[in-house]
């Protein structure tokens, strides 16, 4: 069972830097080159994530040395939260690019991309089930508000407006105990394996 933690550790660890570069590369690119041209709020939101990727960084170097899975459980939460606040920088229509709505599906997907992953590879580290179930929870109603409240003009709601959303948060707590059924099944099954193929060494 060491091994298997130590493994997880590992994976878990491999996960972030690959997240996290992510992040980096967009920031020098698209991010920072853009600063001043947007909102006050989104400027600070921005902030924080520059602050939450340095956090992670140190976190990282800290693993190394000190190899707790606590440390990269409290990382990948940062992550995940950090992923779903980039919902905030939303492209605006403008003269010089009128891609903005699609450069923002862009960032939607990916934002989502990583926040699944990231729920899916906590799953692996956590010890209870309760903590599994709010990880998904928490993450997966916060990118759904995010999303929602980056996206839609509530003094404009229209019939389709609300009955669209009114689905989407439906299906979110519908779909919460598959996702957390379908985690606890892989994360078990490996379990299983891991423990026969001890036995069977024995």
């Amino acid at each position: 069972m060491k091994e298997m933690a130590d493994n997880r550790l590992k994976h878990a660890r491999s996960w972030l830097m690959v997240a996290l570069s992510y992040y980096i590369v967009r920031a020098i690119f698209i991010v920072f080159p853009h600063f001043k041209d947007r909102d006050f709020f989104v400027e600070i939101i921005e902030i924080i994530q520059a602050l939450m990727s340095f956090c992670i960084v140190v976190g990282l170097v800290i693993s190394y040395k000190k190899e707790k899975l606590e440390i990269i459980r409290s990382l990948l939460f940062i992550h995940s939260i950090m992923m779903v606040m980039s919902n905030f920088n939303v492209y605006k229509d403008n003269k010089e690019d009128n891609n903005y709505e699609a450069l923002n599906m862009l960032s939607s997907v990916f934002s989502i991309i990583f926040t699944t992953m990231d729920s899916l590879v906590l799953h692996f580290l956590w010890e209870t089930k309760l903590q599994r179930y709010l990880t998904i929870v928490i993450l997966y109603t916060f990118q759904l508000l995010v999303l929602i409240q980056t996206n839609f003009i509530f003094e404009e709601m229209s019939y389709h407006s609300y009955a669209s959303l009114t689905i989407a948060i439906v299906y979110l707590m519908i779909l919460i105990p598959f996702f957390f059924k379908t985690f606890t099944d892989i994360a078990e099954e490996q379990e299983k394996e891991v423990k026969l193929g001890t036995s069977n060494v024995n």
